[in-house]
């Protein structure tokens, strides 16, 4: 079977094999350091930059343009850093979203907004499910979709989410003091996750050696993670088709699309982003809940008087501050979203954090509220391409909450240490989270 993914895969394949070029990766994962900066310098980005789109939505056009280290997106006096495309993408005008009704319409929308922009950006990962559209997106995420269903659910819950936090919060809470970014949320996520797909603990750290490195502002370094992880994930199918387990690995092997065997490079495709996904969703939004809950106490206090908040809690932090900011999708023919036109080819910013800040949908947005009325957000992205992995964060970042209450009592920042609060800009997050508490012995 072939498919326009699979075929742009194909076509550059050796390219993909040796990473992209030096100048692709510098545009690609090194914005100009200055827009970041000016993010950061921001007391409040999300807030701030949200009430400037507000003030001029539902849907901003603005421009693209290259700098020396990358490329920028600009929308009005806002400038920020273009990271997941190719600055080729983003040169000329450009759109941003920024209602919560507008940004639903961008991404439940995949045939006149898609996401094949990702193609020469992502593409470097095999034929993730990322760049495709519907039908081939649906096809392939089937592949994994059943085991993400409630009967298996309940078994990672049981056998593997909290056992797994329990026992890493057991090591941890005798100390009375640690950087839970060093010390736990990593190593919490990559054990589950590694755990759920098929991993043997022993290479998980191997797996985040790569991750780390894919980071890196060496483009070499990036070239070798990517092989690096790439030779891993095929060594580990091929280890599963000849030793199947109770695994996702296997499972997905054992799956068909269009009545053939799933090929190899969709399987390589599929583990490396259900890991690097999942990954990324449970570390980085457990580092932003302790840090939105030693910066905001009373909310603290709400938890550890009504446990049942707990859950309200952790959608409202996916709601303030998730991980996600934004996600660009391409129109694929003239359209028109509120209000303004959209020629083809245009790349379109969905900006999460923009419509979850809509005070057209929360009343008083920029306030956090375990306590306020319920409504679906979009910490986990909407449309075909919500995240795979929500009902496991879901799983997962409830359960941390209520070992951090349990397990670390009077948690709070430690007064020696500095701590940066929650940064980045196309994924927010925390890089360390210097607390003590009042150790305990059980």
């Amino acid at each position: 079977m072939t498919s326009l993914t699979q075929d742009a895969w194909a076509n550059d394949s050796a390219g993909r094999q040796q990473g992209v070029s030096a100048n692709q990766e510098a545009i690609f994962f090194h914005p100009d350091g200055a827009l970041l900066n000016m993010v950061h310098s921001l007391d409040d980005p999300v807030r701030e930059i949200a009430i400037k789109f507000h003030e001029s939505g539902p849907v901003l056009k603005g421009h693209g343009a290259g700098t020396p280290r990358g490329s920028q997106i600009q929308f009005g006096d806002v400038t920020l850093p273009n990271i997941f495309l190719n600055a080729d993408m983003c040169e000329g005008d450009v759109y941003a979203a920024v209602t919560w009704d507008t940004v639903r319409a961008v991404l439940t929308r995949p045939k006149l907004f898609s996401s094949k922009c990702f193609v020469p950006s992502l593409g470097r990962q095999g034929p993730t499910i990322n760049i495709m559209d519907p039908p081939e997106h649906t096809k392939f995420r089937m592949v994994a979709q059943p085991r993400f269903m409630p009967a298996y659910l309940k078994k990672y819950n049981t056998e593997i989410i909290r056992p797994s936090i329990a026992r890493r919060f057991a090591e941890l809470k005798k100390k009375g003091r640690a950087d839970l970014v060093r010390d736990l949320t990593p190593h919490m996520a990559f054990e589950i996750n590694g755990t759920i797909i098929g991993f043997d603990p022993a290479d998980v750290p191997f797996f985040a050696t790569c991750k780390k490195m894919s980071y890196s502002h060496d483009p070499d370094a990036v070239a070798k993670a990517t092989i690096a992880q790439n030779d891993f994930t095929r060594k580990m199918i091929e280890k599963r088709k000849a030793e199947p387990k109770d695994d996702l690995i296997s499972f997905m092997i054992a799956q068909e699309v269009d009545g053939a065997p799933v090929p190899d490079i969709n399987l390589l495709g599929l583990v490396n982003v259900i890991m690097s996904g999942g990954v990324d969703t449970i570390f980085k939004q457990s580092g932003n809940i302790v840090s939105l809950l030693l910066d905001h106490p009373d909310e603290l206090e709400k938890l550890r008087a009504d446990r049942s908040l707990i859950p309200a809690f952790v959608e409202e932090s996916l709601r303030y501050e998730g991980v996600a900011t934004n996600f660009p999708r391409q129109a694929t023919e003239d359209t028109e979203l509120g209000g303004v036109t959209i020629p083809k080819g245009s790349i379109v910013f969905g900006m999460l954090f923009a419509a979850d800040r809509d005070p057209s949908r929360w009343e008083n947005p920029h306030v956090l509220d375990a306590a306020r009325p319920p409504k679906p957000n979009l910490g986990f992205s909407a449309g075909p391409h919500s995240c795979l992995g929500a009902p496991i964060a879901r799983l997962v970042l409830p359960c941390f909450v209520e070992h951090l209450i349990d397990d670390l009592p009077n948690l709070r920042w430690d007064p020696d240490q500095s701590h940066p609060g929650i940064t980045g800009w196309m994924q927010r997050m925390v890089t360390s989270l210097p607390v003590i508490w009042d150790a305990r012995e059980d």
